[in-house]
């Protein structure tokens, strides 16, 4: 892939761009590039994404046991 491919124009149209124009046209590189403008991680820990794909009745069991000082989320599992 040649940079032009990549930019989507020669380097002769970007510099006749203004700031401006230069911005609006690499907004869409500048959100992944800078941190400061990525989209914010929602969720506190990865147990919770763990969580999400339980069913009901095994979040019912395991809340129960967590109820009696078994935490299920606490263990890890051994690699085979």
């Amino acid at each position: 892939m040649t940079l032009e491919a990549l930019l989507e124009m020669d380097a002769d149209t970007l510099a006749k761009m203004s700031d401006e124009e230069l911005k609006k046209h690499f907004e869409p590189m500048l959100n992944v590039t800078r941190p400061d403008r990525a989209p914010k991680r929602t969720g506190n820990s990865s147990g919770t994404k763990i969580v999400e794909y339980i069913s009901p009745q095994k979040q019912a069991v395991l809340d129960l046991l967590k109820g009696e000082g078994f935490d299920y989320m606490a263990i890890k599992r051994k690699k085979k």
